[in-house]
């Protein structure tokens, strides 16, 4: 127990209590001067001196003062102050410890020891300080405080928000407690109740810059935009830039508008922000990380990433930075770095749903969906409302060939969505490949949901009328984010090098950051290019307005990257969607579809679909071999008269082989004796689902051959193993139907109700033969056993032909583009009423 002063010493306590620091000194030097090895009064001596900023007299007497045998543990916790402000943290936290080990429970020690460990990033430490101060002294209010910030750095979250809720029943009236009470609901997203509990802060202590900047965040996460901004400035004006004092936190308030900027889309805004706080304080890892998310969101995205890094170097337990670099990583298709930030951010905070989805999203495209499948429903345990983790729950499931569990997440994800437009493309693309839909439910679907969503963001535009022609050219937008080795990208070259210039000025918008070779060979021949990736698509429809474009063509439908919130808008007088899937887009600006003959009969009546068909007279795919950046392997004879045993196959994504068409390939194998399969699917659990099911049909696993993800050399090398391609249906192959065919192989394909179906049919029907379409399930097992039971006759078809496709239409791409844009002409017309 400390003993208590009396006396002169007592007297001279009294008067730096009272401030009176002057009289206060002279007084315990008065005692030193009667007994120079007074410990109390040197000790008093140096908190006197370190409080009137003297640290060397201050060290020298304190040091004096914990080498007597009577020193105090309080005088250890005062030296180790000292120190810890002349920033020599190893001896302060031994002073500390020399403290308690003379009184273990001194609360006052373990508090300012768990101060030190917070200054110098040992947030568990500093927790677990704090944590034996309160458990000394449980009414010791700064302790629950500090104990809720602590947990929070330490991504414990129910700790911090039990903390916080111990200071605020302790201190009700004190700000600091409604301060860390609204830090920790706001870990849990529990926003309304954060913005309450810091306006109760405010209340107490309206001066209360930081409380004012934690209440901009909170209304950020809320969507007040507005009310963020409000805040933020406010906290400004009380902790203004001029004063050195306030850099530190002048330059995250910065840094957090320019995030409300960047929110808003305001990246100019958010630049400038952002500069200001990197002018403020630019060693602050927050304003490192602000500046890498304005970066990333201005498709900067190797700069970002180096800011990114420089945060993690200021402090490295910085999950959501790690979260951000590893989205970064992934758009840059970093599969393998992107995977293990993201592991690096949930190592951090077990409890990072946000991370543990974009964990899932870089395993899906690494090709390993079981493993996001994992990560996401752990993701969703954490958070059962968290609706891009339903959605992309749905992509894990698609990716598998779980159709219909992907329909059910994806319709989660809608409902639980506060912004669903991102969740309705995974939807409507998904439902193409389910077997039971129609092209009606299709088209209703995509409809509804398209009203629901996207068609308001036309409201407010004026609709353009199209620009007289006159002299000038009519002028092509075509958007997609595909302009790299795509299939999509593969169809539109040839219409590309074949466009008619002189009739013709092509625009491409380019709107994502991947590119390629490829990409190269397509920009060759447009002559207006625009990196669109960073613009939304309120800034994309300005652009396109500004270009003045007559005719704007949609290449993704609702595939990845879609962006039928650009098309909502209407910026341009037509509107065509064309090449990236036998589909429709629901939405009502979307004028025309292009379509052919084969896939939507003229004689088969009104089609469902919103958009107005625009049918070419043949195939509407138009083929081309790949540049010479791919190399394309000779056609070789066929297996079977090697092996003596037929190989049918299909290298579709595995999604198209839906269970139906897995009992008809069943059917087809077991009726050609010692024949086999070969099928594409990634590796996983999925594999065994699937050896499973052909075994129960008497085909072993033996007479099946699974093939992963290949480069393409070795995905058109692969064909040299089959004899006989099957195509899939109800939503038939595209760019495989033609590699198959360019490699030699017949392909046997199944027309059926959908359009969707006869993609197979349309290529076949311009290649001249007919005789392998098949119109009954009956009829396409009929098809593969004919060509099967004649080797020789397989070996002849493989030899000729890839020449019998190139003189076909399928690949007079000049042929095809003039008729193509004979179409463009005609939708154009009908809209100027040239017609």
């Amino acid at each position: 127990m400390a003993s208590v002063p009396n006396g002169p010493l007592a007297a001279a306590i009294a008067l730096h209590q009272q401030g009176q620091l002057e009289q206060a000194r002279q007084g315990y030097g008065a005692i030193l001067a009667r007994d120079p090895h007074s410990a109390a009064a040197h000790h008093y001596l140096g908190l006197l001196e370190h409080q009137r900023g003297n640290p060397g007299p201050a060290l020298e007497h304190l040091q004096t003062a914990v080498q007597s045998e009577a020193a105090e543990p309080f005088y250890w916790v005062n030296l180790g102050n000292l120190l810890k402000d002349l920033q020599r943290p190893q001896e302060a936290e031994a002073a500390y410890q020399r403290a308690l080990a003379q009184e273990p429970g001194d609360a006052l020690a373990l508090y300012n020891l768990g101060h030190l460990y917070q200054l110098y990033g040992r947030w568990s430490e500093a927790a677990a300080s704090f944590g034996q101060a309160t458990a000394a002294q449980a009414n010791f209010v700064l302790a629950w405080q500090k104990l809720a910030a602590m947990e929070l750095r330490a991504n414990r979250r129910d700790q911090a928000l039990a903390a916080a809720e111990r200071a605020m029943a302790l201190a009700p009236d004190d700000a600091a407690s409604w301060f860390h009470l609204a830090d920790a609901q706001g870990r849990f997203a529990r926003w309304p109740e954060s913005i309450q509990a810091l306006e109760r802060c405010l209340a107490l202590q309206p001066q209360f810059a930081e409380a004012w900047n934690n209440l901009g965040l909170a209304r950020k996460n809320q969507g007040d935009l507005a009310g963020a901004a409000a805040a933020l400035k406010t906290a400004l004006e009380l902790a203004p830039p001029s004063d050195p004092a306030n850099a530190s936190l002048a330059a995250e308030t910065c840094s957090n508008l320019a995030q409300v900027e960047l929110d808003g889309h305001q990246l100019q805004a958010a630049q400038q922000w952002s500069g200001r706080a990197l002018a403020l304080d630019p060693q602050n890892a927050q304003v490192q990380f602000t500046k890498g998310n304005v970066l990333n969101a201005l498709g900067q995205y190797e700069l970002a990433a180096s800011a990114l890094r420089r945060a993690l170097e200021l402090q490295s337990d910085f999950p959501e930075a790690l979260n951000n670099l590893g989205n970064i990583l992934l758009n840059l298709r970093r599969h393998s770095e992107s995977i293990a930030t993201f592991e690096r951010a949930i190592s951090q905070r077990s409890d990072y749903a946000e991370a543990l989805a974009n964990l899932a999203n870089a395993q899906r495209e690494a090709s390993f969906p079981d493993l996001a499948e994992k990560a996401l429903l752990e993701a969703i345990r954490i958070n059962p409302e968290f609706a891009a983790a339903h959605s992309n729950l749905g992509n894990a499931y698609f990716d598998q060939g779980e159709v219909d569990l992907a329909l059910e997440s994806y319709h989660r994800g809608i409902d639980l969505g506060q912004d669903d437009r991102d969740f309705v493309p995974n939807y409507l693309f998904a439902l193409n490949y389910s077997p039971s839909a129609s092209d009606a439910h299709l088209a209703a679907e995509a409809r509804r949901l398209a009203q629901a969503k996207f068609d308001a963001l036309g409201s407010g535009a004026l609709a353009l009328a199209p620009a007289p022609i006159g002299a000038r050219r009519l002028r092509l937008g075509y958007v997609s984010p595909d302009f790299w080795m795509h299939p999509v990208a593969r169809f539109l070259l040839p219409v590309l090098e074949h466009h008619d210039q002189s009739q013709f000025e092509i625009f491409a918008y380019s709107s994502r950051y991947l590119k390629d070779g490829f990409t190269s060979e397509i920009a060759k021949h447009i002559e207006h290019w625009r990196d669109v990736h960073p613009l939304d698509d309120a800034s994309l429809a300005d652009l396109i307005r500004a270009d003045g474009i007559d005719l704007l063509i949609d290449l993704t439908m609702y595939a990845r990257d879609c962006r039928p919130g650009l098309f909502a808008r209407k910026p341009a007088p037509v509107q065509i969607t064309y090449l990236a899937y036998v589909g429709t887009t629901g939405l009502a600006a979307m004028d025309y579809r292009i379509t052919d003959a084969v896939l939507d009969p003229p004689e088969g009546g009104p089609l469902p679909f919103s958009e107005q068909p625009l049918r070419l007279p043949r195939c509407w795919w138009s083929f081309a071999v790949p540049p010479p950046m791919v190399p394309i392997p000779a056609v070789v004879p066929p297996p079977s008269l090697v092996s003596g045993v037929v190989s049918f196959g299909s290298l579709n994504n595995f999604v198209k082989v839906n269970e139906g068409l897995r009992e008809l390939w069943a059917q087809l194998v077991a009726s050609v004796p010692g024949s086999r399969l070969l099928l594409h699917i990634k590796e996983t659990r999925a594999r065994l689902g699937l050896l499973e099911f052909f075994a129960e049909r008497g085909v072993s696993s033996d007479r099946i051959s699974l093939i992963g993800y290949q480069n393409g050399p070795d995905y058109m090398a692969t064909y040299g193993q089959i004899d006989i391609a099957l195509d899939t249906s109800p939503f038939a192959g595209g760019t495989t139907s033609f590699d198959a065919l360019w490699m030699g192989l017949p392909l046997v394909t199944l027309a059926g109700e959908r359009s969707s179906s006869r993609g197979g049919a349309s290529i076949l029907t311009s290649l001249g033969r007919p005789d392998w379409i098949a119109r009954s399930p009956e009829q396409y097992i009929a098809i593969a056993q004919r060509l099967a039971a004649d080797p020789q006759a397989l070996a002849t078809i493989r030899s000729g032909l890839r020449a019998k496709l190139q003189a076909s239409p399928l690949m007079d791409n000049a042929g095809f583009t003039r008729e193509l844009e004979a179409l463009y002409r005609q939708a154009w017309d009908k809209r100027s009423g040239a017609a």
